[in-house]
């Protein structure tokens, strides 16, 4: 008959514990209310002299592709970059049209072509824009 009490008190301790540690997991993040329509987002994707090599990268110089999005951050704008070598990425805006740009840098954020002008990007909720870049040889210094 002790067994049942025993049980029942461990039971309770760690049903405790566990709602005890329940906040220190993580968090959930929630965005509504003024401001907040939604997102979407642009996905960019280069090639340079129309292959996908990556030994292109290398050849060139270039580290990252590096879009800058001329918004407030507090709507996904400012300066992203990614490896060269995986020639797509994708950066979350809240919907509506943006100017943008992007370029190749090398490792030390130097540019190593021109800068392609990415023109006005219309962004809505919950699709994904595509921007497709091309850097032929006569774009890199």
């Amino acid at each position: 008959m002790n067994f049942l009490p025993k049980l029942l008190s461990r039971f309770a301790l760690a049903a405790g514990l566990a709602l005890a540690a329940t906040p220190l997991t993580g968090c959930i993040v929630t965005q509504s209310g003024p401001g907040y329509y939604g997102s979407g987002s642009m996905v960019v994707d280069w090639t340079i002299s129309n292959s996908t090599t990556p030994s292109l990268c290398t050849a060139t110089g270039s580290a990252y592709l590096e879009v800058t999005i001329d918004a407030p951050a507090s709507v996904g704008g400012g300066v992203f970059q990614q490896a060269c070598a995986t020639f797509a990425t994708s950066v979350d805006l809240d919907p509506g049209t943006y100017n943008a740009r992007a370029r190749l840098v090398d490792g030390s954020g130097n540019g190593r072509t021109t800068t392609v002008e990415l023109g006005p990007v219309r962004i809505q909720d919950g699709y994904a824009t595509p921007v497709s870049i091309d850097f032929p040889p006569n774009a890199f210094y």
